[in-house]
């Protein structure tokens, strides 16, 4: 699967923006597949909401042949709910749980909203299906498989299949009187997306892009399986080309090329600033860059499913996710972790978990 891949663990200082703004959508991910379909699925997982004054806003679009589109999405801001809209429609089911009305700004259409306490770190499952002139949403809470019956909303009959791409946005919506001051007054947020399907099969292929007046406080990544990451916000959007160790949470050993050897692992960390634990992370090209070989050489997740070091021509590209922080490996959308939890011990692939022996955090020399 082909991947556009943006991602950063820490970003160059940005000079703060001292006028209002509206900061608007500012991560994009594309999905497409190989047909069009009446099934649409996705999963989503907000990591990090941001704080209870935020207003955020991630959203899925699509399309019908021979009509227009709509989204579906988790918000918050004033509560949390589902939103779920159409344009160029003027009918719903009386019967649904959201509250469906009409609306005529951004277009003319049915907006459905429904009050939903999503919770962080909680995957929810989205299933978009259209029979006939209905499309229905519900969503099923992946932890106790509660499914929710969102709402119905009806198309004209001229209306096709939904259509083979798909938009996934985040947004911060803040206006008006609760209008940003400046795009590093953005809350902080994590998400992701995955497990997207059209009629049960995956995506062929993922994109994905920072976009809008505050893009540069956005990051993202789609892996090879589409999974999609992204993160907003001045403290975990920003880059810092300062050499750095990586420390484990769990045993507190900094990440050690061995003795110079090439093996990635754990070891006691040096006070000295010893070379063999100091890395820099290229924003440009995504790659973690050793110190001791002058920064020519990166670390790479090998085949045998080992991390060593590597050209960086060769090497992997690398996700730091910050409310777990973990290292993803972008094609395999992997964690790294310790093989034992001692010194000498090497570093490998791993499912990613929330516990601290796949937790890292930099500290600068």
């Amino acid at each position: 699967m082909k991947k556009c891949l943006i991602p950063v663990l820490f970003m160059s200082l940005i000079p703060s923006v001292t006028h209002a703004v509206v900061a608007g959508g500012m991560v994009s991910y594309g999905h497409h597949f190989s047909t069009a379909g009446n099934h649409l699925e996705y999963e989503y997982n907000i990591l990090d909401d941001g704080d209870s004054n935020s207003n955020y806003y991630w959203a899925t679009q699509f399309w019908f042949k021979n009509g227009n589109g709509g989204y579906a999405g988790l918000q918050r801001g004033n509560g949390k709910r589902i939103n779920f809209s159409i344009w160029d429609v003027t009918e719903w089911d009386n019967t649904s749980a959201a509250y469906c009305r009409s609306f005529d700004h951004e277009g003319d259409g049915v907006q459905c909203s429904y009050q939903y306490d999503w919770v962080e770190g909680e995957n929810y499952k989205f299933d978009l299906t259209k029979e006939g002139r209905s499309v229905s949403l519900s969503v099923t809470a992946a932890s106790t498989g509660v499914v929710t019956e969102v709402a119905t909303i009806f198309v004209p009959e001229s209306w096709g299949n939904i259509k083979n791409n798909i938009n996934t946005f985040v947004e911060e919506y803040s206006q008006g009187a609760g209008q940003l001051q400046s795009c590093n007054a953005m809350a902080n947020t994590s998400s992701k997306i995955e497990s997207v399907k059209m009629d049960g099969r995956a995506a062929i292929f993922a994109t994905t892009k920072q976009y809008g007046n505050c893009g540069s406080y956005a990051e993202s990544l789609c892996t090879n399986d589409g999974t999609c990451y992204s993160k907003t916000g001045e403290d975990y959007v920003k880059f810092d080309s300062t050499e750095m160790k990586l420390i484990n949470k769990s045993t507190g050993y900094c990440v050690d090329n061995l003795a110079g050897s090439g093996v990635i692992g754990f070891w006691a960390c040096d006070g000295n600033q010893n070379s063999n634990q100091l890395f820099t992370y290229d924003k440009g090209s995504s790659l973690l860059k050793l110190s001791d070989y002058g920064h020519a050489k990166c670390i790479t997740l090998a085949a045998n499913g080992f991390i060593k070091t590597t050209s960086c021509a060769n090497s992997s590209q690398w996700w730091y996710e910050p409310v777990h922080q973990h290292l993803i490996e972008a094609d395999k959308n992997v964690c790294i972790g310790p093989t034992e939890l001692q010194a000498g011990y090497r570093l490998k692939e791993q499912a990613c978990l929330p516990h601290n022996d796949q937790s890292f955090r930099f500290e600068k020399k």
